[in-house]
């Protein structure tokens, strides 16, 4: 059922959600405002807007807080990572220093391993 949605281009698709939003939240606004009848003067128009301001704003510190969360979830994987490989490559010497106990094969296993990947 979505399928034509999935095949648009990026712009295009873009553009069809930005559009779809802005229809929703216009007819949304006009309807209530002609359902009950309501007229909104300038003042109270100012005030919608100043504080859609300060909405706006508060939204934005939130996606910058989200945004400093995932770049430290990213570095604390990076990081993992790469401690994982130092032990990887600790035990492979290890093991590499140790030819009589099989350690030769061990290490040309990890060594293979870890090259494959």
């Amino acid at each position: 059922m979505t399928d034509w949605f999935y095949s648009l281009p990026l712009w295009l698709g873009s553009a069809v959600v930005l559009g779809a939003a802005l229809a929703i939240g216009l007819a949304g606004s006009l309807g209530v405002q002609k359902l009950l009848r309501l007229k909104v003067n300038s003042e109270e128009r100012e005030v919608a807007i100043n504080l859609m301001q300060v909405v706006a704003a508060y939204v934005g510190i939130m996606i910058a807080f989200a945004g400093v969360q995932v770049w430290q979830d990213f570095t604390d994987s990076k990081n993992a990572v790469a401690e994982e490989a130092a032990r990887l490559l600790r035990g492979a010497a290890a093991a590499a220093a140790d030819p009589g106990r099989d350690g030769g094969r061990v290490f040309h296993g990890l060594a293979g391993e870890r090259t494959r990947r």
